[in-house]
């Protein structure tokens, strides 16, 4: 993955707070913008991307999944 889609372990960013570490742009599609949560009428590239999990070599079946979001 190239910079922008790795964002491991970074914090969540929104339009109003940009914890993204897009510093001082992101490039999509050879558009620079000034956050990554900016792209895509405020909501980020386009979604949510997982890798898949494994372990030992073995696929991980994820049951469940929580997001908090805090105003």
């Amino acid at each position: 993955y190239d910079q922008e889609q790795n964002q491991d372990t970074a914090p969540f960013s929104t339009s109003d707070v940009d914890n993204d570490g897009c510093s001082p742009f992101c490039n999509f599609a050879d558009k620079a913008v000034e956050s990554c949560s900016v792209n895509q009428n405020n909501t980020g590239q386009s979604h949510i991307h997982w890798d898949t999990w494994t372990k030992n070599g073995t696929l991980v079946k994820i049951k469940s999944v929580t997001m908090k979001i805090r105003r």
